[in-house]
């Protein structure tokens, strides 16, 4: 015969008080959040991300510039067309972090409908934080008095003016500083960002395979039928990548022609089409 378990007189008592107190407790009262403290804080955000996002698109042109030796401030790019591209650079950046953000959130989910559904082990943590709760013996009162004395060895007041000075140099810090760090590493990302595309660029030249953006010939005196590639131009002229990593400068009435050149890939299907209409 199986032995009957024996009943834990305690756990009853208090289940049964327990179940009768939040019986009777009324239901708490919903927090009154306002919406202007939001939008305040939104408003006061919005020149900050701009400028923000901003400084991202104008990294990104000054790592290109740097790779190809150019002067930014002669080849600016327009101001709506930098942040359009400092916007893309912020997607791009922060595409690492969508999936460990989304898992966690999952997590969160599915961790309240376990904690909402499984009654067994809310009562346990309940039951558990009671027994925590309970007044400690004489014994472990001076136990735990003695362990604390010996461990604590500031007085309190220091303690209480270490906090207080702790609190406001960490507002000052998170106020000033570190939305600039943001910007910072951001400005940062951007800018290897922009070299990167830089040097794959010039790589691309020199194995002569250029996309159909860049299949472009422009026929001036001054390039000398050499394959290149347009980087950038102002209202007076346009920087030519050479193969062999020349960059050279070319006005606009320097230029004879320019040709655009057909991508492979069109002109295999356009051949194609011909044929089958043949």
């Amino acid at each position: 015969m199986k032995q009957k378990k024996e009943i834990n007189w305690e756990y009853c008592r208090w289940l049964k008080q327990h179940l009768k107190h939040l019986r009777q407790s009324p239901l708490p009262d919903e927090p009154q959040a306002k919406i202007t403290g939001f939008l305040t804080i939104i408003f006061a955000a919005i020149p900050l991300i701009t400028a923000g996002i901003y400084i991202t698109g104008m990294a990104y042109h000054l790592g290109e510039c740097f790779v190809n030796g150019l002067d930014p401030l002669e080849f600016p790019w327009p101001a709506d067309y930098t942040l359009a591209w400092g916007y893309v650079q912020l997607l791009d950046a922060l595409r690492v972090y969508v999936w460990p953000v989304g898992d966690y959130i999952i997590f969160a989910i599915l961790l309240f409908i376990v904690w909402y559904l499984w009654i067994e082990l809310r009562l346990a943590l309940a039951w558990f934080s009671h027994r925590c709760s309970l007044p400690l013996s004489r014994t472990q009162k001076l136990r735990f008095r003695k362990e604390l004395r010996r461990r604590v060895s500031v007085p309190t007041p220091r303690i209480f003016f270490l906090f207080t000075w702790f609190k406001i140099i960490y507002d000052r810090f998170a106020i000033l500083v570190v939305p600039s760090l943001l910007v910072l590493l951001l400005g940062m990302y951007s800018f290897s960002e922009g070299k990167v595309a830089a040097t794959e660029q010039a790589e691309r030249l020199e194995r002569g395979q250029l996309t159909a953006k860049e299949s472009t010939t422009v026929h001036s005196p001054l390039l000398d039928q050499t394959p290149h590639i347009r980087l950038m131009c102002n209202t007076i002229q346009c920087a030519y990548l050479l193969k062999g990593g020349l960059v050279r400068l070319v006005r606009h009435d320097q230029v004879e022609q320019v040709t655009w050149m057909v991508p492979k890939d069109t002109s295999d299907n356009s051949s194609k089409e011909s044929s089958t209409e043949k």
